[in-house]
């Protein structure tokens, strides 16, 4: 589910509810290498790398992935600790990154573009300031760089009583709120009730003191923001709902808006996120490479 259950916005409006569901996993023992995630490959062409948010899976990006293939070389990625793809031991943001990177490594730097949605966005970014110029251009949805919530140590350990208490009763009130309609809720908390506890425990708690900021100034490459409908609810102008993700220039950032769309745009809305994507690709692959 994605920066969630940071999807769209899921640190930004719930990240407070996400630790409480969540115990701090803390990083322990040396580091193991990276183990390459699971990855399904389909059609031919320039490649566009689909990386999913927290408590999702690789094949949510097939409705959208039908309407690529016929042009494109699509990869479909199982996030670290998702679907067949093993939760680095010990877990950092980073270390998930590199995993990623294993795949990106495999293809062809000139011809790649990668799509993240939510935190899937935030390891490509991190990824890309580890080994820049793996790929041509980074389509981001609802990625955000960082939270605006601050959590200090009481909040943390009373949030975790709140876990205690009642794991998926919190579980659905943070899939509720990521959904375009409680439909999509009720997808997203099916999905996310199928990730493992100490996947969501790890990513939870490392993306609430996440800062991709950085990661982004050093992005020499074409980065766009796709922006479901739901980041703007409330009547958010374009700017005020990239400060609440995190972008500090949010002039400099480019956005497309998908219309009736919430963390399943990829899904709800799979013709108008294809074209989007597609234009994308032709376009950073069509750029000067600095």
């Amino acid at each position: 589910m994605t920066q969630t259950l940071r999807t769209t916005r899921i640190l930004a409006s719930a990240a407070l509810l996400a630790v409480a569901l969540l115990p701090f996993v803390a990083p322990s023992g040396a580091a193991a290498p990276p183990v390459a995630p699971k990855f399904l490959e389909l059609g031919k062409g320039p490649s566009i790398v689909f990386v999913h948010g927290l408590g999702e899976n690789r094949m949510v990006w097939m409705p959208t992935a039908r309407k690529l293939v016929g042009r494109y070389h699509v990869v479909l990625v199982d996030v670290p600790g998702h679907g067949d793809s093993p939760l680095p031991d010990p877990f950092t943001l980073e270390a998930s990154a590199e995993a990623l990177d294993l795949v990106l490594a495999k293809l062809n730097p000139d011809s790649t573009v990668i799509v993240g949605q939510g935190d899937g966005g935030m390891l490509a970014l991190l990824d890309l300031k580890a080994h820049p110029g793996r790929v041509r251009g980074i389509a981001a949805i609802g990625t955000g760089l960082k939270t605006p919530l601050k959590v200090d140590d009481q909040e943390i350990r009373y949030f975790l009583r709140a876990l205690d208490a009642n794991y998926d009763q919190m579980l659905k009130m943070m899939s509720k709120g990521s959904g375009r309609d409680s439909v999509e809720g009720v997808a997203i908390h099916a999905m996310a009730s199928q990730t493992p506890p100490a996947t969501m425990k790890a990513y939870i708690a490392a993306l609430l003191t996440a800062d991709a900021t950085t990661a982004l100034k050093a992005f020499q490459a074409p980065f766009l923001f796709i922006a479901p409908e739901l980041l703007f609810k409330g009547g958010k102008t374009t700017g005020a709902m990239l400060r609440e993700h995190g972008y500090p220039d949010t002039t400099a950032i480019a956005v497309r808006r998908v219309a009736n769309a919430g963390t399943l745009v990829m899904q709800g809305q799979p013709d108008t996120l294809a074209a989007i994507i597609a234009d994308f690709t032709t376009r950073s692959l069509a750029a000067k490479k600095k």
